[in-house]
């Protein structure tokens, strides 16, 4: 049994040897080239998303953000509930966008279900925006916007990456401070990729104990996306 512990223990110490892992939140951002906006410690925790929305606010106050992950280990959708809210007491005006169509946790969280008018049928030429934008009431506070990933499609990255996406983001943008995305993440689905292409900014999410080459590899993939990474948020405790 002590030898099974200690050739485990060796095997995992080769492991990280040949892939290290980033367990800095200065190196992750220094890899992806981007300001560090903050580490999120707690999920959950109001007053730890509300000092990441006021950094974030400093770098970047406008237009279409998509927040999307390096690989699938974290759940960001709270994070982007967290900081829509943060920002509508604010009294910025703020649309929130499920573009995670496989994993559509916020339209579950606002209960739209799959079968609910949004964003693929907004792309598709199925609904108007009249439609598809729906009001969330805060709990004791002002009301934020909401777009649902709306009804399964085909071809999903395509429609996300298509002209008519520009188009439709570029006009809810005139109507709204800010649209915030949320996105799958850029290293496991072509979705999160598409949605970063179209997007005045990223702010990406890196889990602690990320491989530094899939940081790498991502940043080569926002290059050639020319997607603007406007910075960083680490998380500390991933789940």
């Amino acid at each position: 049994f002590a030898f099974g512990l200690l050739i485990t223990g060796v095997i995992a110490w080769l492991a990280a040897i040949r892939r290290p892992i980033v367990n800095d939140p200065e190196v992750a951002a220094s890899q992806l080239g981007a300001p560090l906006i903050g580490q999120l410690e707690e999920h959950g925790s109001n007053l730890g998303v509300e000092v990441l929305a006021t950094n974030l606010s400093s770098l970047s106050s406008r237009g279409v953000l998509v927040v999307t992950g390096s690989l699938e280990a974290a759940n960001n959708s709270d994070l982007v509930a967290g900081l829509a809210e943060a920002w509508t007491r604010e009294g910025r005006s703020v649309l929130v966008v499920d573009g995670n169509l496989r994993k559509p946790r916020l339209s579950a969280r606002f209960g739209a279900g799959l079968s609910s008018v949004g964003l693929t049928d907004l792309l598709g030429g199925l609904a108007t925006e009249v439609a598809a934008v729906r009001t969330v009431k805060l709990p004791d506070g002002p009301s934020m916007s909401f777009i649902s990933c709306g009804q399964a499609v085909d071809h999903a990255s395509s429609l996300l990456r298509s002209t008519t996406a520009r188009q439709v983001l570029s006009k809810l943008q005139e109507r709204f401070d800010v649209v915030l995305v949320d996105a799958p993440p850029m290293m496991d689905r072509a979705e999160g990729s598409a949605l970063a292409s179209v997007a005045d900014g990223v702010v990406m999410v890196v889990p602690s104990g990320t491989p530094s080459s899939d940081l790498l590899a991502l940043r080569r993939r926002l290059d050639v996306l020319r997607a603007p990474l406007v910075g960083v948020i680490y998380d500390v405790d991933p789940r």
